[in-house]
């Protein structure tokens, strides 16, 4: 994917920055938020693309890259020299990222009439590299453009938000990423299993396709979820051990469950109460797990919860 007109999904968002780009109205900053997988560096990236392009085509109002510029060619080269990616290789972007790959930068004229740095798990900046992207976006600059792309837009220090153009990117409707599956050639069945279980993120949901025992394990999960009525004690226990052999699944297991009960929910299948019931007992075993505790225990408990013993 290279072009805004190409991007899946969140059209009012994409048609907004290829309007701007159009009339010439873009800003120094945007935020692109969203659930992993959901296309936020993507969205930066094709966005840079058509910023960058030097013969932008414009139909219908909405601007995009041309694709056959010199810019466009040194952008799918992966060498353009007024791209600049910010990357770190720890777990959070610190105060030197900021200032050795923006901040140095800054002094030296862009080859073209921009430069667009795009920092991925933006979220993760430091408080300190936070505020030193602050004083680079006050002090403003005449070339300089940052596309910042994060999970948590909260993350953010108000300071760097109130300088930021804010765009939180929606999930998809299952049916978008169902289709799109079948169409990069994935049966019809695996993709519907895979949309369902990615919320609206494509990016999930190829991971999940992919994935050669997701389609039995996602059954599996499915079973037990459907079987927790008949339940006893011995029966909720051995669900436990299940869930716990397929711990590294751990987030596709609570996620799967959760949605199954929401759908009972939606489409008034069961009684509300048990419904409802079932889905605290699994954010219970999601609130414990983000706390250490115990994994097997706490799967224990939650099928003793869900199944009402």
């Amino acid at each position: 994917m290279s072009k805004l007109a190409d991007f899946i999904g969140n059209r009012q968002i994409v048609d907004g920055l290829a309007r701007g780009l159009a009339c010439g109205h873009i800003f120094h900053a945007y935020v692109f938020a969203g659930v992993a997988g959901i296309g936020k560096t993507m969205l930066a990236r094709v966005f840079a693309r058509a910023v960058l392009c030097v013969d932008l085509q414009i139909n219908g109002g909405l601007a995009d890259a041309c694709g056959v510029c010199k810019s466009c060619r040194a952008f799918d080269a992966g060498n353009h020299p007024d791209l600049v990616f910010v990357t770190t290789d720890k777990a959070s972007i610190g105060v030197d990222n900021i200032r050795e790959q923006i901040n140095a930068g800054l002094v030296i004229a862009p080859y073209g009439q921009r430069r667009v740095y795009i920092i991925d798990n933006a979220d993760t900046m430091t408080p300190q590299a936070q505020n030193a992207l602050l004083k680079t976006l006050e002090e403003g600059n005449s070339f300089a453009m940052f596309l910042l792309a994060a999970r948590n837009s909260e993350l953010f220090l108000p300071t760097v938000l109130s300088r930021c153009i804010i765009n939180k990117l929606r999930p998809l409707a299952d049916e978008v990423v169902a289709d799109y599956l079948i169409k990069a050639g994935h049966g019809a069945d695996a993709a519907k299993a895979a949309a369902k279980a990615s919320q609206g993120s494509i990016g999930v949901a190829l991971a999940l396709i992919d994935d050669e025992g997701y389609a039995d394990f996602h059954r599996e999960i499915l079973d037990i979820a459907g079987k927790v009525d008949g339940m006893n004690v011995i029966d909720a226990f051995a669900a436990a051990r299940y869930l716990d052999a397929n711990k590294v699944r751990v987030a596709q297991v609570l996620d799967i469950f959760t949605l199954y009960y929401r759908d009972l929910l939606v489409g008034g299948a069961q009684a509300s109460r048990p419904a409802l019931d079932r889905l605290e007992a699994v954010d219970k075993a999601r609130r414990y797990l983000n706390s250490n505790t115990n994994f097997l225990l706490t799967m224990e408990v939650m099928m003793l919860e869900m199944a009402r013993i």
